[in-house]
């Protein structure tokens, strides 16, 4: 069974528990920042922009689906470009202070991407997926708004039908901002 399809019945699992929070909230969001591209000798910085939409299932835990969008970035003659990112989080949190509204957040899943690279006038497109895992903080200024910071690896590992077999990981730093409705 594919990776993918294991966390996709993980958290189905996940929602399919009975709800253990006092008050669940569904929240919408968006995260802009720099996504890191890598592959070979090749490193490229593009500007992002993530759409997110999610189910507080109780004050730890949450699910979330995110879909972005990136720039393109040329490196030594070469050109990339993220066409579109899809991503199924589980999102974990932890009130490390009882009395304050920050929340540390662990996020786990899987996400796929479709990527154009382009070298002295070749272009390939790639299907990319796999796991992916990441962290942040949440800082509420009350119970509905939040900014939140993160980091996360999207994707790595190999692309097929490539000669040598080209190695890649995708990340994300941003900031974003959260509404809980």
């Amino acid at each position: 069974m594919g990776l993918f399809r294991r966390w996709l019945i993980l958290l189905v699992a996940v929602m399919a528990l009975p709800a253990q929070a006092a008050d669940p909230d569904s929240y919408a969001g968006l995260v802009v920042g720099v996504a890191t591209y890598e592959e070979g000798g090749y490193s490229f910085n593009l500007s992002s922009a993530t759409g997110r939409l999610g189910y507080q299932l109780s004050k730890a835990i949450a699910v979330e689906a995110r879909l972005a969008a990136g720039g393109s970035g040329d490196s030594y003659g070469a050109t990339y470009r993220l066409d579109a990112l899809g991503s199924v989080l589980a999102k974990l949190s932890w009130q490390p202070f009882s009395d304050s509204e920050a929340y540390l957040h662990l996020l786990f899943g899987a996400s796929a991407a479709r990527t154009t690279s382009s070298t002295t006038g070749t272009s390939q497109s790639n299907n990319l997926h796999g796991g992916s895992y990441g962290f942040g903080v949440d800082l509420f200024a009350d119970r509905d708004r939040a900014l939140n910071f993160e980091w996360i690896r999207y994707l790595q590992g190999d692309i097929s039908g490539t000669s040598p077999t080209a190695k890649y990981k995708l990340s994300s730093f941003g900031i974003g901002y959260l509404q809980r409705f």
